[in-house]
Order: structure tokens, then C-alpha cells, then sequence
């Protein structure tokens, strides 16, 4: 019985990815409140930058804007629902 275990894209193979494309996807996570009323949001947007993916995500949240939180990266193939396709030496994902 052999097993292949799934390999997982580690941020830093989702920023080599990303680096040479000029719109690319972040996952953004927006967070409100004190620790006890903490309210969190997150969100998976394209933008040319890290401002622009805050200023899109801020747009889209129903959290209140006064205060926020903003946590921010590029997106892993895991995070835009991608499947391992590669053969053992090689580390390709379809999407």
C-alpha cells in the first residue's frame, strides 16, 4: 500500500509564485473589538499591492471601520482551493 501525502504550498513558495505577477491574490483577515467582543472577517482579494488589498478588503467588511485590525498575505494554493497534482519530485497544484 503506497500513500502519497499531499504536499501543502508554504508561504514562501505562494511569494515566489507571486512575485513577478502584477495582480495577485492576498488573503486578508480583519479583526475588530476588544479580545473579549473580538469580531473577525476574512477575505481573498486581487490587487497590485498590500494597500490595495486592505483598502478592498475595509470596502467589503460589515465589521465597524474605526477600528481594525488588518492582517495581511499572499495566497497559498491551499487558500484558492487547489489540488496537488505533481508526482512526487515536482510540486504543481491545479486550480
Amino acid at each position: 500500500m503506497t500513500s502519497n501525502p499531499t504536499p501543502l504550498q508554504t508561504q514562501e513558495e505562494a511569494n515566489a509564485y507571486w512575485a513577478d505577477k502584477e495582480r495577485k491574490k492576498f488573503v486578508v483577515l480583519l479583526q475588530s473589538g476588544s479580545s473579549r467582543t473580538r469580531r473577525s472577517e476574512s477575505f481573498i482579494v486581487v490587487a497590485r499591492s498590500l494597500d490595495g488589498a486592505a483598502r478592498t478588503a475595509k470596502e467589503m467588511t460589515t465589521l465597524s471601520v474605526g477600528r481594525v485590525r488588518i492582517f495581511i498575505r499572499l495566497a497559498t494554493a491551499q487558500d484558492l482551493g487547489c489540488v496537488f497534482t505533481g508526482d512526487g519530485g515536482s510540486s504543481e497544484h491545479a486550480c
